[in-house]
């Protein structure tokens, strides 16, 4: 569901981080492999498990903010996990929602483009557009002015 982070630390001003191994990489590579060519059964299980990451955030009151197939790293093994949490926010009973502009345009729910005030409903957004870029090869208007 979430990668893991098993050890970061400052060593001669670099940071070092190891985190779990995914050795097929980004979903985003697999997509392009396969031109968007993927029987339903492969797009249910790869979103079940987004979803199933999400809700573990969610419940934690957490928003990824940047829900994408560069952002969803998958295993050998099988193994769907959400990687890249530079954009993530936590919620608080003091601020329920959000309001900064943050993520990838393509992506983005139509409330956060348009700056209004967002809960964790905009990871949901993000995960449908993935399902389309996985079922079409890319996501919508990735290439309108």
């Amino acid at each position: 569901m979430i990668l893991q982070c098993f050890e970061c630390f400052d060593f001669k001003k670099r940071l070092w981080v190891f985190l779990e191994l995914m050795d097929c990489g980004a979903l985003t590579q697999i997509i392009d492999d396969h031109r968007g060519r993927y029987d339903e059964d492969f797009i249910k299980y790869t979103m079940l498990r987004t979803v199933q990451g999400l809700d573990f955030l969610h419940k934690r009151g957490i928003m990824h903010r940047d829900i994408k197939s560069d952002n969803i790293l998958v295993s050998e093994k099988g193994d769907v996990k959400l990687a890249d949490f530079g954009y993530s926010v936590l919620l608080s009973n003091e601020q329920k929602n959000r309001e900064s502009r943050v993520g990838t345009i393509c992506w983005m729910a139509p409330e956060l483009i348009m700056a209004k005030a967002y809960t964790s409903a905009i990871d949901i957004w993000s995960t449908g557009i993935t399902a389309i870029e996985m079922a079409d090869g890319q996501p919508p208007y990735i290439s309108s002015p």
